[in-house]
């Protein structure tokens, strides 16, 4: 049995975290299809072995320059950043070309490069599952919803017929006071939303 050395260790680790869906997911096709049982434990290690050196590229890393700086931070590609840290290696990073992703968490940054292989990822995922995304808005599509001092006097008697909010999964018209508001669910939107989630990746 032979032993990985470091450095072999970090180039595999670094390969996997660039390509860990595709690389991953091959070696263990691989490893799971060889199904003939009467192959030896030896035989076994050569096809695995020869599976990590065909599916992974040589990848060259230039040193960084600095004290101090270790082996993680040499091969880090930094996908994203938390108040100018690497999330990764926790590397201080000042120069930033990344995208902005203050809309989840003030500070929060990731790298194009990032940004383009979860794409990838996410759109390899909805081809593999035969899906669409399906963005849907909330008022005048899934429910409506009016400010009580709009309404007129012939609706005035739908304030008493109000559900409780502690039964939102049978009602369907509901008083939101804090809001001074009415809200009332589509005909037919629960039956809708559960359909449509066989066939949607859905976002609202």
């Amino acid at each position: 049995m032979s032993v990985l050395s470091e450095s072999e260790l970090i180039h595999i680790s670094q390969v996997w975290n660039d390509n860990l869906e595709d690389d991953f997911a091959s070696f263990l096709d691989t490893l799971l299809s060889d199904s003939d049982g009467e192959e030896d434990l030896e035989s076994k290690r050569v096809k695995r072995h020869k599976v990590e050196v065909l599916d992974i590229p040589e990848i060259t890393h230039e040193p960084t320059t600095g004290a101090g700086t270790s082996k993680i931070e040499d091969i880090c590609a930094h996908p994203g950043t938390f108040g100018n840290m690497c999330i990764l290696c926790g590397q201080r990073i000042d120069e930033d070309s990344s995208v902005s992703l203050g809309y989840i968490h003030k500070g929060l940054r990731l790298a194009n490069e990032e940004i383009v292989r979860l794409r990838n990822a996410d759109t390899k995922n909805l081809l593999s599952r035969k899906r669409l995304y399906l963005i849907l808005d909330l008022d005048h599509t899934l429910l409506n919803s009016t400010l009580r001092f709009h309404m007129n006097l012939e609706e005035e008697y739908l304030k008493s017929r109000a559900n409780s909010l502690q039964d939102i999964e049978n009602g369907s018209l509901f008083m939101l006071e804090h809001m001074r508001m009415m809200t009332k669910l589509r005909p037919y939107v629960r039956q809708f939303l559960k359909e449509a989630s066989q066939l949607f990746e859905m976002y609202i």
